[in-house]
């Protein structure tokens, strides 16, 4: 997803693809949730992916739009629960399965989502509109 990225950031904007990839990421992890079979549970995970895989150049790009010459700073407090992430994710979901479905797996992910989403909307800075001309996509370094 990562050469795909910057060709999306030039045809639609950084934030409103930030947005669309978290409003996905979020959509996906609703449609985990309903999934009622294991293929469709493979699918549904797959566009979770996507996004999610949209979503990490996005973040880094736009904590160094936004945080301009604190950025040493806000990298070093974002760098917290990527480093928490693997020690608590797994008691975290152990915790869920011990107490409900695994689709709560998902389920937890939709309120934090939607105000994720909301929160960006609301204070990430809008992207300028002089944007050049878009170029193709060249798929020759993509593959």
């Amino acid at each position: 997803m990562l050469p795909l990225n910057g060709w999306l950031v030039e045809r639609i904007g950084a934030k409103r693809l930030y947005l669309v990839c978290f409003s996905g990421f979020t959509l996906a992890s609703a449609l985990c949730a309903l999934s009622w079979s294991a293929g469709s549970l493979i699918g549904f995970r797959l566009l979770q992916g996507v996004s999610g895989g949209l979503m990490a150049p996005m973040t880094q790009l736009t904590l160094a739009r936004v945080a301009g010459k604190h950025l040493v700073r806000v990298v070093g407090y974002a760098a917290v629960p990527v480093l928490l992430g693997p020690i608590l994710g797994p008691v975290i979901a152990g915790a869920i399965l011990q107490h409900a479905t695994w689709h709560w797996l998902f389920l937890i992910n939709l309120p934090i989502g939607i105000l994720a989403v909301v929160l960006a909307s609301l204070f990430l800075p809008d992207d300028d509109d002089k944007k050049e001309a878009a170029k193709g996509l060249d798929l020759t370094c993509t593959v």
